[in-house]
């Protein structure tokens, strides 16, 4: 496994000369910058789903997936009895 090190610039010329020497620069806006292409990489379901559930489409929407049901009126999914 290799070091990783933050290195001024003296250092990193005395680390690039060496043989074998591997360097990765990497900017916070780099990451900033993948990290908002992952979040926009939403996928069209239609794409992944058989044809005959096209009409359930709505259910595999990143919306609805994202989204919390509607309480149901002060009732319960379910209830729990306590001794």
């Amino acid at each position: 496994m290799a070091d990783i090190l933050v290195v001024g610039a003296y250092a990193f010329k005395t680390i690039a000369r060496k043989e074998k020497a591997e360097i990765l620069g990497i900017s916070i806006r780099d990451i900033i910058d993948q990290h908002r292409k992952e979040e926009s990489n939403d996928v069209d379901p239609k794409t992944l789903l058989l044809e005959q559930y096209h009409d359930l489409i709505e259910a595999f929407s990143a919306k609805e997936a994202n989204t919390l049901p509607l309480k149901r009126g002060g009732l319960d999914d379910h209830s729990i009895n306590t001794i």
